[in-house]
């Protein structure tokens, strides 16, 4: 029996109708790139300022089983982050005898929908009391292949080791320490952030994808709150990262992803 293979111009027209189901009805500023992973918008959340994460359909970008994975840990990361938007306006209202429905607010947009990779980045800025607001960024990128949150140590070269950190609403975050990051932290930093990623140990960075630019975004995420100013994100495109010896899977989707964008 003959097996049929699809056309180039079905598959495209294909992955453009899926692209345009996902992002229908979807808020705006969730509408940020163009990929096969379809997404599903959230009933409002109970906090106003604080906006949830889409769910993910199952299809050819992801399978049933991973989609349903993907989904159980964006559910628990909203309720993560409303739980600790009420704790924040309960003790703003402690210290201060007043609350602030303004105490916590959350932005999400999409760094990457597929293939492979599913990025989100979600910026929180919230004032519990105390002497200073707090501002933070967490990214939260699945292996579609797994339905799990990215072992970043299996696209790096050897010498990358991970490591654990907590964000801001609690929620767990995998970290990166590679010295060649460092490096190249150090190399672009003002003179004055120098100091802090002088040690090739530094172990504190963050990593997202961006589909519009082809690029993985490394960002040290462990510094003070004083001199949080300091942690400029890295932008490594698909060249360097050959030059680097990233993993080609990685590179490959990226590269992917770069093309489906309008």
């Amino acid at each position: 029996m003959r097996r049929l293979r699809a056309s180039p111009t079905l598959a495209f027209a294909a992955v453009m109708f899926a692209s345009a189901l996902s992002e229908a009805g979807l808020p705006a500023a969730l509408r940020s790139v163009t990929g096969p992973v379809l997404l599903q918008p959230r009933p409002a959340s109970t906090d106003r300022n604080v906006a949830l994460l889409p769910m993910v359909a199952s299809g050819p970008a992801v399978t049933p089983k991973n989609a349903s994975s993907i989904n159980a840990a964006l559910r628990r990361e909203d309720g993560r982050v409303l739980n600790a938007a009420a704790e924040c306006r309960a003790s703003l209202r402690e210290q201060t005898g007043r609350g602030s429905q303004d105490a916590w607010h959350r932005s999400v947009s999409i760094g990457m929908a597929g293939p492979r990779f599913l990025a989100f980045d979600l910026t929180d800025n919230y004032f519990c009391g105390g002497a200073y607001p707090n501002d933070g960024q967490t990214s939260l990128v699945f292996d579609l292949a797994t339905g799990k949150p990215v072992n970043w140590l299996t696209f790096f070269p050897p010498g990358a080791r991970g490591r654990q950190n907590t964000a801001g609403d609690g929620a767990p975050l995998g970290l990166v320490a590679w010295p060649e990051l460092t490096r190249r932290a150090a190399a672009q930093a003002q003179p004055e952030c120098r100091e802090a990623l002088s040690d090739a140990g530094y172990s504190g960075f963050s990593i997202t994808l961006d589909a519009r630019t082809a690029a993985l975004i490394a960002t040290p995420a462990e510094f003070p709150h004083v001199i949080q100013a300091c942690a400029e994100p890295i932008h490594l495109r698909t060249e360097e990262l050959r030059r680097l010896r990233i993993s080609p899977v990685l590179i490959g989707a990226l590269a992917s992803a770069r093309r489906l964008q309008r």
